[in-house]
């Protein structure tokens, strides 16, 4: 087959766009950084990151869920503590007030303190952080505690329910379903944590709830009933012992917290590095690459003359 100009000079500028082609990546690639530009560049290696990069996303989604789990739990943690104390020294008024020698006027300011913290107990049960009421359950939008005067007397409400009536064997699936009801946190690979305390496993239902009991010793005080002054007392203080059982299940949830975001964060740097293996470019294997390519290239360039001045000689 003959071989003309023609084809030469066609065949030549073919190879000599390919090598600028390969010298304007390179050169592209050492000025970026990266090592492609587009995924048509590097199918395999675009395949593949996307692929670390959709990891990599998720595990930055879970790490920001725990976080944010983590936070709710030490408010939580910080409002049972506040509750806790505050029943703690209701107790130590009651045991004050239980031994009888107290005047009226005495027992009258303990009541009145008493009034206070119980008006602060309900505060701290309603406790909102992030735009979240945090003993309300699924209920989140809203107070879950509230108190109304029935017949006369204070009862309090939680989620539209009186926790007096909540004990009684009619309302049990009522109860079930409120107890059952938490707020639960993703945080990683298809594991959730329940990061919540009900408000009433928190406060208890029926006529030995802490509401209730504070307002029975309130009455004890204002009668001067020595016997019901310790009675009730007593009760307050397995109501601490409840409210100090449930901060340990929160310091347990907290270490399963603190494991998933160590675990979490060794993820995301593997990730990262994986990732910026597969984007980045071996900087001093590209140097010599471009090198390499611009010999190439200037080769390329030099043996055109020979081509061009053969094609010029025939069309002259």
């Amino acid at each position: 087959m003959r071989i003309t100009n023609a084809m030469m000079t066609n065949t030549y500028l073919t190879n000599l766009n390919r090598a600028s082609g390969k010298l304007t990546q390179y050169s592209q690639q050492l000025a970026s950084g990266e090592a492609f530009l587009r995924a048509s560049d590097d199918v395999t290696a675009a395949t593949k990151s996307m692929l670390v990069y959709a990891n990599l996303s998720r595990v930055k989604q879970y790490q920001d869920s725990v976080e944010s789990a983590k936070a709710i739990l030490t408010q939580t943690e910080t409002s049972i503590t506040e509750i806790t104390n505050l029943v703690s020294r209701s107790y130590e008024l009651g045991l004050k007030a239980s031994n009888g020698v107290y005047s009226q006027s005495e027992l009258e300011s303990i009541v009145q303190e008493l009034l206070e913290i119980k008006s602060e107990i309900v505060h701290s049960a309603n406790t909102i952080f992030a735009n979240v009421y945090i003993f309300g359950g699924a209920n989140t939008t809203s107070a879950p505690f509230e108190i109304k005067v029935e017949d006369g007397k204070e009862v309090l409400y939680y989620n539209g329910y009186s926790i007096d009536e909540l004990a009684k064997e009619e309302n049990k699936e009522i109860y079930e379903k409120l107890i059952g009801d938490h707020i639960i946190h993703p945080i990683g690979y298809g594991e959730n944590i329940n990061i919540s305390v009900n408000g009433i496993e928190l406060m208890g239902v029926g006529e030995d709830n802490t509401f209730n009991i504070l307002n029975n010793l309130i009455s004890a005080l204002r009668s001067a009933d020595s016997e019901k002054i310790q009675e009730y007392t007593a009760q307050l203080q397995n109501k601490q012992d409840t409210m100090l059982s449930i901060q340990g299940t929160l310091g347990a949830k907290q270490n399963r917290l603190e494991y998933y975001a160590a675990r979490l964060e060794s993820d995301n740097y593997n990730f990262t590095v994986r990732y910026g293996d597969l984007i980045s470019v071996d900087t001093t294997e590209l140097i010599v690459k471009y090198t390499a390519q611009e010999l190439v290239y200037r080769a390329a360039l030099s043996s055109a003359k020979y081509i061009v001045l053969d094609t010029l000689a025939a069309y002259l």
